[in-house]
């Protein structure tokens, strides 16, 4: 076999474990979020505060809504870089919803699940909406969490969302109006989300996150950062580098001498090198070793 179809299969081989992981376990953070009375000017979008913390006043949003009507409330969710574009993480119509009659109010509990999305320095926005009975949506209020995840990104799971809300809807027979609203903001009025969940992106996640954002550097680094890539927590870098330099000159030399003298000379903590020469020393030897293994991979080439 020529040396290099000995290459290429290395080659390959790199690449295949860098997609690989040692464990399957993958850290995850669950949050709670609350619906401050706060508000913020975030990727370009003022909005109510989504927080871990909540606020400690009230905050009342209304809308009236005409006639003596059904109303319905739900949410709809997105997700929002740092150049206002905005990603929908529900299908386009709002979710969690529940109906009620004019001259009720209260709280009410309900559930949904989300798409699996990447998040990275985005903020989360949840739009509040309501519609009156044979009528169409309208948005009653905006929130957004602060950017998330501006280091690494991390993936929503599709843990199933508890949504909290705070609502009345009030009949005014004197305007033939009836007023919709939330209430919000305090300990008293709390609206809140629980169990929002986001998980750790694997190698090969991460790799093609940063491809489709357009970042080659950052996914052709991600197998040699990334805490649970093999590339990281064992010696199959190094090991593989050894590998591909002892094929090499084996079948440039046909002796194994000049393998075993490698060894003596590179092998890790316990080689020559690394016993006798200052920091500064060993990098400028591994230099020339490049540099030298370069060359003699030229020749292969050339003369094959």
């Amino acid at each position: 076999m020529k040396a290099q179809n000995y290459l290429l299969m290395l080659l390959l081989f790199l690449l295949l474990a860098s997609t690989l992981t040692v464990t399957e376990a993958y850290g995850s953070t669950t949050y709670t979020w609350y619906f401050c009375s706060s508000t913020h000017t975030v990727h370009g979008l003022t909005a109510y505060q989504l927080n871990e913390t909540n606020t400690d006043t009230d905050e009342i949003v209304n809308q009236e809504l005409s006639g003596n009507v059904t109303v319905t409330y739900g949410i709809r969710v997105w997700k929002r870089d740092s150049s206002g574009n905005e990603h929908e993480i529900t299908s386009g119509s709002p979710v969690a919803t529940f109906t009620v009659t004019p001259n009720s109010y209260g709280q009410k509990e309900r559930t949904w699940q989300p798409t699996s999305v990447d998040v990275y320095n985005e903020t989360i926005v949840v739009r509040i909406y309501v519609k009156p009975e044979n009528g169409a949506w309208q948005t009653l209020a905006v929130f957004s969490t602060n950017p998330l995840f501006s280091s690494l990104p991390k993936k929503l799971s599709t843990a199933t969302w508890n949504i909290t809300y705070r609502y009345s809807a009030l009949y005014s027979s004197a305007t033939n109006k009836t007023t919709a609203g939330i209430t919000f903001g305090d300990s008293a009025n709390q609206m809140k989300i629980k169990n929002i969940t986001f998980t750790d992106l694997n190698p090969y996640e991460q790799m093609m996150h940063w491809l489709n954002q357009g970042n080659f550097i950052k996914a052709l680094e991600t197998p040699f950062t990334n805490q649970s890539s093999i590339l990281v927590t064992t010696n199959f870098l190094y090991s593989s580098m050894l590998l591909m330099c002892c094929v090499t000159l084996y079948n440039r030399y046909k002796n194994v001498n000049i393998i075993l003298l490698l060894f003596i000379l590179f092998g890790g903590t316990g080689g020559v090198l690394t016993a006798i020469m200052p920091a500064a020393g060993l990098w400028i030897s591994w230099l020339i070793f490049v540099l030298g293994l370069g060359g003699l991979l030229y020749r292969l080439f050339k003369t094959t």
